[in-house]
């Protein structure tokens, strides 16, 4: 072939013109390496920030919490406090995780009861008493409508019955045949951190009070009124309650829960951080983180 200086300036053409688009394709990507970069640098400086604040939300909340005197004492009733800090606005809210019921120690009276007012329906509420009460035992021995290693691997899980007990409450997702919007539904009301596995008027919820055994709405919402007017009715809410004594305890902690929600700059509280923290656990410190979720 003869390579005339046409061809050649042909060819020098179609090499710089390669040359060139290269060039612009390593400029392309290192932008977008530098714009992601950018970004990953802001968003992981953003959940720095938002964990800083969290942490500061908790030691704030703690501090609420062992205050003297009830009627500056923040109250661990599941109230929302609003306070501004480090240029933002933070919701705080603790609760008694003896206020909840228990995975572990609640006995399976009142776990029917709880299951009951939540569960699809009677059946359903059931088979769910049954398979935690199977879960937390050590044996291999079937409740009623409960579930052992068995059940799990005809059900095509590759984990059985835990035999053991619940270390934390996402374990319940677990459990066979509790579904996400089951488990979304109870979240909010259980623990595994109560003392007793009983409950504590003077600080459960509504919800956990109204599903507690022979228990009526209407006593319900009475104990709430008398909690508004004061501490000082604690007589008065127990004689209420007298049907459902067995599964009260009026010890309140020492595991507490506590739940913080941080604006975010449109003005919207993000999803809230959830810490168990355990007071007064050593003298090295005044309280120690149990659990930490967001």
């Amino acid at each position: 072939m003869i390579v005339t200086d046409k061809n050649q300036s042909g060819l020098a053409l179609v090499v710089v013109l390669w040359v060139v688009a290269s060039l612009a394709l390593l400029v392309a990507a290192f932008n977008a390496s530098v714009k992601g970069s950018a970004v990953l640098v802001a968003s992981e400086a953003s959940l720095a920030q938002e964990h800083a604040l969290i942490n500061a939300g908790v030691e704030l909340a703690v501090a609420q919490l062992t205050l003297v005197g009830k009627d500056v004492r923040w109250q661990a009733d599941g109230k929302a406090h609003e306070i501004d800090f480090a240029g933002t606005r933070l919701k705080i809210r603790i609760s008694d995780a003896n206020g909840r019921i228990d995975l572990n120690k609640s006995n399976s009276a009142l776990l029917l009861s709880f299951l009951t007012r939540h569960a699809d329906t009677p059946i359903q509420a059931e088979e769910i008493r049954d398979r935690i009460l199977d879960w937390r035992d050590d044996d291999q021995e079937r409740r009623g409508k409960g579930a052992e290693d068995l059940e799990y691997q005809k059900a095509g899980r590759t984990y059985g019955a835990g035999d053991t007990k619940f270390n934390n409450v996402t374990q319940l997702r677990d459990v066979l045949g509790v579904s996400y919007n089951l488990y979304k539904r109870l979240r909010p009301l259980i623990t595994v951190h109560n003392s007793n596995g009983l409950i504590n008027p003077l600080s459960a919820s509504r919800e956990v009070l109204l599903s507690l055994p022979l228990i009526a709405e209407s006593e319900v919402s009475e104990v709430i009124s008398l909690r508004e007017q004061g501490a000082n009715n604690k007589t008065e809410i127990f004689k209420l309650l007298a049907k459902s004594r067995k599964w009260l305890n009026i010890s309140a902690g020492p595991a507490y829960v506590i739940s913080i929600e941080v604006r975010a700059k449109d003005g919207k509280y993000g999803l809230p951080a959830e810490i168990t923290i355990l007071r007064s656990a050593d003298n090295q410190a005044p309280y120690r983180v149990l659990d930490w979720r967001i």
